[in-house]
């Protein structure tokens, strides 16, 4: 979730909630660029995404003020303790919102290489899918693939006509991603797949109802997944997805697929049992989706928070690279 680019990995704070997690407590830059030599899969955007451009989906102007202004915020999002913190000195501004502007800007690189090239790209850490355009959440402060997605449409010829297929099997709903397709009026451009875990967070509680539901508002394709879904039919139902979006979607000119590792069987918040090899089989049943049909992809790995969620997503994309021969 957190790193940004090879230079300017986000630094977290002494107090972190997510250092609690093993996987946190040891996180470094290299974690997954490491699959590969940091070339042209892997953009590094020498400057940080700018306030116009954050504009385009945070509307509002003192909520986009706050994102990169407010420390008080930013510790909230992250579940952070600033007091111990800012006891040691710490800029949270400095050390988080700055590089995760940066990692923002490499997502919009990775995207127009993407499209442009007809390839994949990485863009590992991206994919805040919590992120409003007016409201920062579990972990998500800029709402950056809709951001991406709307800069590439504005600077290609005939972008207006593109349409993408945003595919999201981290096992928590991206509320904010389908909140920002309706309120950014994406519906007609902006398809989305998501795979979730029905039974965690997030949830709304609706009107009437005993229980809180799942919050699943605005998706094209919702695959509701329960606890304890083992790997077989986890991928069973990834597939199905994938053929009703083919099937009953508009034809799409790009791919992003963001692919957390939360799924994983020893992750303590996806509460799944999902083991490695299907993870990558997950991943590779998506990629050769896209390759099948010609689709410029931007894959979007990241961690999830058990002790082998770093290992596994790095294993599954240089197994990826192997097959497809993505970034050689």
């Amino acid at each position: 979730m957190f790193l940004a680019s090879p230079e300017r990995s986000v630094c977290l704070p002494p107090g972190c909630a997510y250092k609690t997690f093993p996987c946190c407590a040891t996180r470094n830059r290299d974690c997954l660029l490491s699959v590969h030599g940091a070339g042209a899969v892997c953009m590094e955007a020498t400057e940080p995404i700018s306030l116009e451009d954050l504009a385009l989906v945070h509307c509002n102007p003192q909520h986009l003020h706050r994102l990169c202004t407010d420390a008080a915020l930013v510790y909230d999002v992250f579940d952070l303790l600033p007091a111990e913190s800012a006891s040691q000195g710490y800029d949270i501004i400095e050390s988080v919102v700055l590089p995760l502007r940066y990692q923002l800007a490499n997502l919009v690189l990775a995207t127009q290489h993407a499209y442009l090239n007809k390839c994949i790209t990485l863009a590992p850490g991206a994919g805040h899918h919590h992120a409003h355009p007016d409201a920062a959440m579990g972990g998500g402060l800029f709402c950056d693939v809709p951001l991406a997605w709307l800069k590439l449409r504005a600077s290609v010829p005939g972008g207006e006509a593109l349409k993408a297929l945003y595919i999201d099997v981290d096992v928590h709903h991206a509320n904010g991603y389908a909140e920002a397709r309706a309120q950014l009026g994406m519906q007609d451009h902006f398809f989305m797949l998501d795979v979730h875990n029905k039974e965690i967070w997030p949830f709304v509680d609706e009107e009437g109802a005993d229980v809180a539901v799942p919050s699943v508002e605005h998706l094209n394709i919702s695959v509701p997944i329960e606890c304890g879904i083992g790997g077989r039919a986890y991928l069973a139902r990834l597939e199905e997805a994938l053929e009703r979006a083919a099937a009953e979607l508009p034809a799409v000119n790009m791919v992003f697929y963001m692919c957390h590792l939360d799924a994983l069987k020893d992750d303590p918040l996806g509460r799944t049992n999902v083991s490695a090899q299907h993870v990558y089989k997950r991943d590779r049943m998506v990629v050769a989706w896209a390759r099948q049909r010609g689709l410029p992809m931007v894959i979007m790995p990241s961690r999830g928070y058990g002790a082998s969620s770093c290992r596994v997503a790095r294993e599954s994309m240089a197994r990826l690279n192997d097959e497809f021969r993505i970034w050689e």
